[in-house]
């Protein structure tokens, strides 16, 4: 009897137990049928509701503009050399250079014998075999110490061209160039200067001020020799004979270091080029978008219609990620070499006087990591990171959006490239940004 009663508890207990989980099943089968993104929401008011969403349709614009000077009196790879094509024009490369001397002692009479200028290559950019002239002028006007100079400042009051210590051609495939210095007065002044000048750099540089060196213009092809000036094999040496020793040929060297001034000049001629005929259409903008070092070519790039992201309907929003994607032109089209496109593109903000000032995201990016513009080659483009940018313009903290996109390497390197912009056919320019809307 004890026995039954026990068993009819058990299968009632069954029953209940099969139930419970039959109506689980049924509730678990109807909230998968519904929307997900709504479970639970019904619990909080609908004011409360967070969306996250992607935009890409932001409207970008772009134009190509000629870049501004830019201070070359601190480098330490000098560009020389000329190049031409028919997409980015005519770049010319020359400088100018004091030469320090470390103090020493010579024989009263002395003869100089010779003065050798060597040179070391670094890198040569463009034709291979092509062997340019080479000529060197002495300065009869000073560099100063405490004054900075730009890639426009002008040789022409600095030398007299009539007076050349050397011409002669240079081999892109040697890694050193040795030109040979040849002018009767700058040996007499040597010869003649007073034992005080070989002790004394700011005497030494009245007797002489330093040297202008550059190439002969090319019509076409060309390239461009990166000297490294404060190598060890960069210096000029001055081989001479003195009564101290009368057999014994003798040199000292003058070197150019980090305490000599010294200016990298450029020269751009566009020209009949691709580049200009972009340039020169002003109420249009620009399916492709040019970039070139050596004070060359930069692109502005507006974002027109960001303004609507202000709106009171659109607050609050919060921008999660803002991805400025740059994509690289069809190499079919342009006939450029990844091997010369800018390792690095630099992007900056830009006033109505030109003045160009860092992104809210480079400030922050110590390693350079997030904010980006290296080359990918996977993706053939440079993308940027400009989230915090943007956010900064929503929340009212600045007012100007526009842009302006630059090599990196702008100062030492002809690196250069063609993008496309937010017009082109394919392979837009696009800010893809993904952002929370409260």
């Amino acid at each position: 009897m004890s026995y039954r009663s026990s068993l009819k508890s058990a299968e009632s207990a069954a029953s209940k137990i099969i139930t419970a989980i039959l109506l689980l099943s049924i509730f678990i089968f109807n909230a998968c049928n519904e929307d997900p993104n709504f479970i639970g929401r019904n619990i909080l008011p609908s004011t409360d509701d967070v969306y996250t969403r992607f935009c890409d349709e932001t409207l970008i614009n772009s134009k190509t503009s000629i870049g501004k000077p830019i201070l070359t009196s601190l480098n330490s790879t000098m560009l020389l050399g000329s190049k031409v094509d028919s997409i980015f024009g005519k770049s010319k490369a020359d400088f100018m250079a004091r030469f320090s001397i470390i103090p020493m002692t010579m024989g009263v009479e002395r003869i100089i014998d010779s003065m050798v200028l060597t040179l070391r290559v670094s890198e040569v950019l463009g034709d291979p075999d092509f062997k340019p002239t080479i000529r060197i002028f002495e300065l009869n006007d000073t560099l100063s110490f405490d004054t900075i100079y730009f890639s426009n400042e002008s040789p022409d009051r600095y030398y007299d061209p009539a007076i050349e210590l050397a011409s002669q051609e240079i081999n892109p495939s040697d890694t050193v160039l040795r030109i040979k210095l040849n002018n009767a007065d700058l040996y007499d002044r040597l010869k003649d200067a007073p034992d005080t000048a070989y002790n004394d750099i700011p005497e030494f540089w009245n007797i002489f001020k330093g040297l202008y060196i550059t190439t002969d213009d090319v019509d076409e092809g060309g390239n461009i020799f990166f000297l490294d000036i404060e190598h060890d094999y960069s210096e000029l040496n001055v081989y001479y004979r003195d009564d101290l020793d009368i057999d014994t040929a003798k040199f000292f060297s003058l070197v150019m270091n980090f305490s000599t001034p010294r200016v990298n000049s450029y020269y751009q001629d566009y020209t009949d080029t691709r580049a200009i005929s972009f340039m020169d259409l002003p109420d249009q903008y620009d399916t492709l978008m040019f970039i070139s070092s050596m004070a060359g070519m930069d692109t502005k790039i507006f974002i027109e219609d960001f303004e609507t992201w202000r709106n009171v309907d659109t607050l609050p929003v919060a921008i999660n990620n803002a991805e400025l994607y740059i994509p690289v032109a069809d190499t079919l089209l342009t006939n450029e070499s990844s091997d010369i496109y800018p390792s690095k593109l630099l992007l900056f903000t830009y006033d109505e006087n030109d003045v160009f000032d860092y992104l809210h995201d480079f400030r922050i990016d110590a390693n350079e990591s997030y904010f980006g513009g290296s080359y990918d080659f996977e993706e053939d483009a440079y993308v940027f990171n400009i989230g915090m940018h943007l956010q900064s313009y929503i929340n009212g903290d600045i007012d100007n959006l526009n842009m302006i996109l630059v090599s990196q390497n702008n100062a030492t390197s002809a690196e250069r490239v063609i993008l496309n912009s937010a017009h082109a056919k394919e392979r837009k320019m696009e800010l893809k940004i993904t952002y929370t809307k409260f």
